[in-house]
């Protein structure tokens, strides 16, 4: 609810929780390995020196400050992951794997965006080809590798998009952007808590090691599909005629030109 009434706690939000859940995770990694106070000697005993003049107040400020840094330093986007599961298993597999969420056409390299929203953009592209060329747009949307590619461009264009949209239309970036940092968070918790599992395996047994996996799959799932959830919403933008963007400006450019080649004459 305070994301939603402070939308700047969505910049820390994501970062600061993973930041401890790894900073947890090197504990537990470290464990047996980091001397006592009483046992400190050198660089330790100046730590422990240092934490106990400042106090606690301090100490949680500088764990929270650090935190904040290392989640910032393993932050992954969740079309990254996609990507990377893609190219790793294969499409068919990474269907299976993300419970069919869409990987992506043109291997793998647009963000995730649902069917519906494709065959969205597919009927916009035909609307503009009628209203550019009214003579020859069906043999454009004839040829399957022109449509695909305009696709591939406008999916590939979406983060500017969404800066697009924070100029143009405030009111819906701030939905967009709500869906997208909680994709954020779903994704670099969960493969913060699969760090998490990897340490507390290593010091205290292999059930660990299971149940994080499971989690951190449910997690990155869910980041994706909350992506995808994010990116129909710009997609939504565009089929609406909300705002355009770039690719669609290219594309109505070279539709003109097509139908009025005199028209790039200077």
């Amino acid at each position: 609810m305070l994301t939603n009434l402070l939308p700047g706690l969505r910049e820390l939000r994501a970062p600061l929780a993973t930041g401890y859940i790894w900073l947890v995770a090197l504990w537990f990694a470290l464990n047996g390995h980091v001397p006592s106070h009483k046992n400190s000697s050198g660089v330790a005993l100046s730590a422990y020196q240092l934490a106990d003049a400042a106090g606690k107040p301090a100490l949680l400020a500088a764990l929270s400050f650090l935190a904040f840094l290392i989640g910032s330093l393993f932050q992954v986007r969740p079309d990254t992951i996609r990507s990377g599961v893609v190219r790793i298993v294969g499409h068919n597999r990474a269907q299976k794997l993300l419970r069919g969420i869409p990987t992506g056409g043109w291997d793998g390299k647009p963000p995730a965006v649902s069917q519906s929203s494709i065959a969205s953009l597919d009927t916009l592209i035909s609307e503009m080809a009628r209203e550019a060329d009214p003579s020859g747009w069906q043999d454009f949307m004839a040829d399957p590798t022109r449509t695909d590619q305009v696709l591939a461009d406008v999916t590939s264009d979406l983060r500017a998009l969404a800066l697009r949209l924070q100029v143009d239309k405030p009111d819906l970036f701030q939905d967009y952007d709500r869906k997208a940092s909680e994709a954020d968070f779903r994704v670099n918790v969960g493969l913060a808590i699969g760090a998490l599992a990897t340490a507390l395996t290593i010091a205290a047994g292999n059930g660990w090691l299971a149940a994080g996996f499971l989690i951190t799959l449910a997690m990155l799932r869910s980041g994706i599909y909350r992506q995808q959830i994010a990116n129909d919403l710009l997609i939504e933008t565009l089929t609406s005629r909300v705002v355009t963007c770039q690719a669609l400006n290219k594309l109505d450019q070279n539709l003109r030109i097509r139908n009025n080649p005199r028209s790039q004459l200077p």
